[in-house]
């Protein structure tokens, strides 16, 4: 189906664990790896995978136990994630710091995955206003979108993939009417080998964002396989 399935190892895996997750898994031209800091390097020794930096920081002083972009980069890295939501919960970024990191990725040519993960459509309006403002049109040849519901991070709820879904088309026509794009957008939240099938089927959607899914060579398997 050439679905795009991006991978969150959040704080998982060391070099030698993910050396031995890459033997275990299929390459596809579609999957894309976000791996800790400490092993992006291994981009530069297994060129044939898709690797992305999970963030990067805007701080100009150069602050203490920050990774400036220029360090993404020096290991030919060309994706990265963008304002998930636990990077809002737990170190306070703001709509405002989102928007600096998304212009500072288009200026670097990154591919950016930026998540969304507001409930209301109300609210969807407001988040993609702030966190997309004085962004062009041209700018968003580089951006995929990863919706994830809040009340699915990290969870086991299950999924309503009628409101999901009726909430991506919303998302959709409002990338079309406020900046004439066709976006591309992933769903995340509690996506499995169990319940991708179902994702595919009732989701109008390009590609999932995996977590702790991920972790698992089989599980991930699987998931490649039906996409």
């Amino acid at each position: 189906m050439n679905k795009i399935v991006f991978c969150n190892f959040k704080m998982n895996f060391i070099d030698n664990k993910f050396i031995d997750y890459l033997s275990k898994i299929n390459d596809d031209d579609n999957l894309i790896l976000a791996l800790p800091y400490t092993s992006l390097h291994l981009q530069n020794y297994y060129k044939d995978y898709k690797l992305a930096a999970q963030n990067f920081s805007i701080s100009k002083n150069k602050s203490t136990g920050e990774i400036d972009i220029d360090m993404i980069k020096q290991f030919n890295i060309n994706y990265c994630i963008v304002g998930h939501y636990e990077r809002r919960r737990y170190f306070n970024e703001t709509f405002s710091t989102i928007n600096k990191k998304v212009r500072v990725g288009i200026k670097n040519n990154l591919n950016l995955v930026v998540t969304l993960c507001s409930m209301s459509k109300i609210l969807l309006k407001y988040e993609i206003n702030n966190i997309f403002e004085k962004i062009k049109s041209d700018d968003f040849k580089n951006i995929i979108i990863a919706y994830e519901p809040s009340n699915m991070i990290g969870s086991n709820n299950k999924i309503n993939y009628k409101v999901v879904n009726d909430t991506i088309h919303f998302i959709r026509k409002y990338f079309k009417r406020r900046f004439n794009v066709d976006i591309k957008i992933l769903y995340g939240g509690n996506v499995n080998e169990l319940n991708i099938k179902e994702i595919y089927k009732f989701m109008d959607v390009d590609g999932v964002l995996v977590g702790k899914a991920s972790l698992d060579p089989n599980k991930i398997n699987k998931i490649i396989k039906m996409s």
